[in-house]
């Protein structure tokens, strides 16, 4: 559709020019209120003039005075149809070279208007005139040289200054340049530059006075008659909102024009909205509004809503253009440019802008000194509604201080180390600023993914803080870390790198046992890993079954009280019923103090009975305090607690309590008899004989001179030291 109505009006102008050669046939009877005729006159039979396709430049400069950079390139178009440059490119050399340097390449439809100019700037350098197009590669003012080629690789033009490449040079080079003097095409200025003679010296003159015009700058030579479209934009917009552009058309040919058609060919990623009755658009990128008549004077306009994409880029509208099917020439307008920036992009945008300076927004899901992240620096997640991201803040060890729940907002440069993406902050602290601090209504909740899509997925879930449930297959320590693999009932496996310097415990995790991990998911060299943040993060799964565990000091001094605690667990998914607690008092050395609510003492028992405990892993306790004799030595011993229910009537039993008298508990217990301490997490003090020193183990043994009469305890224990200052 688009080429038939570019191609109608350039026939058109061709057909008109040759029926304006015949003389008017003199009319018989000429009424003298007889309306200026608009019918399109019948060509004679003369053949039409040829269409050529002819682009020079013509005006180049190449810095000023305490800016090299200040650079532009216009090129202009002599005839008098706008001319296509989709496929075109442009090209330098410097005076000693036989290479092409790429300056600029067109794709995509961008119109060159007839009579009109197109201009090309240094990028981020403003010129006085918005430039159509930016370019990057530097000019130098002495020596160079610049080639136009068609998409065909036919050279269109060239133009060679000072100590110029021969191949990029038409006949005599052009003279050198100087900061703030441009090379002009002749004639120049309101005349234009069809100066063409193949002949660079003759051809272009210096300009101390650079005049740099656009595809809507004023035509030259100027066309008093003629169709005018402009393009009307915001300057600067923030990544997700919605503006308008505004669009005006008018009509200065001098008549009335019919089937007037707008085209409008919107920037990529930007989304259209709800448009006028007489507005269409082809393949969400190109806009036609249609006009029956345009009356000579009047002008029209009409408004085109869209919707940015949430991302950082240059949106540059250009080639917008009227035609009519009564008038011969085609009116292009100038660029709008906007600057999409600002704002706080999602996370999950943000991701994917690698090199982008930005600002996300979203709540801590991990506390700054967690993870390493390297001497003097920190780190922490944050996530939005889209994704999660790390935060990478150097020199910010003891400057910058997250918490978990947080709302965070961060500017900076996103990057990639070791395939974690991660936002930069510039300036530490500035760039990481707490919008509110946490409270418990803000503490983030994990999505919950199968095992199998968090050691696979690695586009949407890298960053984000998710839960997952396996079987415990491996627990190992490493210098600085516990890695933990979790297994799924098809035997796929998910890695849990737990730093130590987030200080979660895992002796007490064993193979075999069901576990429900939270935890940061990332990448790290191509692979998943989950990377657990507190201690509550892991957590054991148990069978639907009524559980109860019991704890009591490990040590009691004579004639202290001694506290006994338990809490009964219900992880069936159903509430119980009339649940009996019963607790056996030691047997010996001990005094009941006080029974906590609900608990009467029945002989050397306490019973507690509770009417209900619901289902899915609610829990309850119940305690006791003791006064232990003065009397007492050795080890107070109790067997624990117990727990029925009407739902559940074969006893939960905790297992067997024992408190040693004294400041210390034997080495022998602190080994046990299973294959791990009994007091695994626990905090006590033990006493021995030192046996051996072992500085690059950064401990020592001790061995206890009273020990049990159990073979499959030890009376040997190994001291870690590496966290006590002052040791070797």
């Amino acid at each position: 559709m688009h080429k038939r109505l570019l191609i109608f009006p350039l026939l058109l102008t061709l057909f008109l020019l040759l029926a304006a050669c015949q003389p008017p046939p003199a009319p018989t009877v000429a009424p003298p209120e007889a309306p200026t005729p608009t019918a399109v006159l019948e060509p004679t039979a003369a053949p039409p003039p040829a269409v050529t396709e002819k682009v020079v430049i013509s005006e180049v400069l190449g810095g000023i005075k305490g800016n090299n950079n200040y650079e532009f390139i216009e090129l202009y178009n002599p005839g008098s149809a706008p001319l296509d440059l989709d496929g075109w490119s442009l090209a330098y050399r410097l005076g000693t070279s036989e290479e092409d340097i790429p300056v600029y390449q067109w794709r995509g439809k961008t119109l060159l208007p007839g009579q009109g100019h197109y201009l090309l700037a240094r990028a981020g350098q403003d010129v006085g005139v918005t430039p159509d197009a930016a370019f990057e590669q530097a000019l130098n003012t002495f020596n160079g040289g610049l080639a136009l080629y068609k998409p065909d690789g036919e050279i269109a033009d060239r133009l060679g200054w000072g100590k110029a490449p021969e191949a990029f040079t038409e006949g005599t080079a052009a003279e050198a340049m100087a900061n703030g003097v441009s090379l002009e095409r002749n004639p120049g200025g309101e005349a234009g530059n069809a100066a063409d003679s193949d002949d660079n010296a003759a051809d272009f003159t210096l300009q101390e006075a650079p005049h740099p015009q656009n595809s809507g700058s004023p035509l030259t030579p100027a066309v008093a008659q003629r169709l005018t479209i402009a393009v009307a934009a915001p300057e600067q917009a923030e990544p997700g909102s919605q503006f308008e552009y505004s669009l005006l058309v008018g009509n200065e040919t001098g008549q009335d024009v019919h089937d007037v058609v707008v085209e409008f060919l919107l920037p990529a990623g930007l989304t259209i909205g709800d448009l006028p009755a007489n507005v269409s658009a082809s393949d969400q990128d190109t806009i036609l509004w249609t006009l029956e008549t345009l009356a000579d004077g009047d002008e029209a306009t009409i408004s085109i809503p869209v919707t940015l994409p949430w991302t950082y880029m240059t949106a540059v509208a250009h080639s917008a253009n009227i035609q009519a099917a009564d008038w011969p020439d085609v009116a292009v307008a100038g660029p709008a440019i906007t600057a999409i920036a600002g704002g706080v992009i999602p996370v999950a945008t943000a991701r994917d802008l690698q090199g982008a300076e930005l600002t996300v927004e979203g709540v801590a899901t991990m506390y700054t000194g967690g993870y390493y992240a390297g001497g003097g620096n920190t780190k922490f997640y944050l996530q939005d509604d889209t994704g999660g991201m790390q935060v990478q803040v150097f020199g910010g060890e003891d400057v910058v201080d997250i918490k978990i729940g947080d709302r965070v907002r961060v500017h900076g440069e996103i990057g990639v180390y070791r395939g974690a993406r991660q936002i930069v902050p510039i300036l530490v602290p500035d760039d990481v600023e707490i919008l509110a601090k946490a409270t418990p209504d803000t503490i983030p909740a994990p999505q919950p993914v199968s095992i199998a899509d968090a050691a696979t997925d690695k586009e949407t879930l890298p960053g984000d803080l998710v839960q997952v449930e396996g079987l415990v297959s491996r627990v190992e320590e490493f210098s600085y870390s516990y890695e933990i693999d979790l297994n799924d009932d098809d035997g796929v496996t998910l890695g849990l790198y737990v730093d130590k310097l987030t200080n979660i415990g895992v002796e007490i995790i064993e193979t075999g046992k069901l576990y429900r991990a939270k935890g940061i998911l990332e990448l790290r060299d191509g692979k998943l890993q989950l990377y657990p943040r507190l201690q509550s993060d892991l957590q054991e799964v148990f069978p639907p079954i009524l559980l109860i565990t019991a704890d009591a000091p490990n040590t009691v001094q004579p004639g202290q009280t001694l506290s006994y605690a338990a809490t009964i667990f219900n992880h069936t998914a159903a509430p119980m019923t009339n649940i009996r607690v019963e607790a056996t008092l030691p047997a010996e050395g001990v005094t009941v103090e006080s029974i906590s609510e609900g608990g009467v003492q029945e002989g050397d028992a306490i019973v507690w009975t509770l009417p209900e405990l619901p289902g899915d892993g609610a829990q309850v306790s119940v305690t006791y305090t003791a006064t232990v004799s003065e009397l007492a030595e050795g080890a107070i011993l109790s067997d624990g607690f117990s727990a029925t229910a009407d739902q559940w009537p074969e006893a939960a039993e905790s297992g067997e309590l024992i408190t040693f008298v004294g400041d210390t508990v034997p080495i022998w217990a602190i080994q046990g008899p299973g294959a791990s301490s009994p007091y695994v997490l626990d905090r006590l003090s033990v006493k021995g004989v030192i046996t051996g020193v072992f500085p690059d183990l950064d401990g020592l043994f001790i061995q206890e001179t009273d020990t049990d009469d159990d073979p499959n305890t030890s009376a040997g224990l190994f001291v870690n030291l590496s966290q006590v200052a002052g040791q070797p």
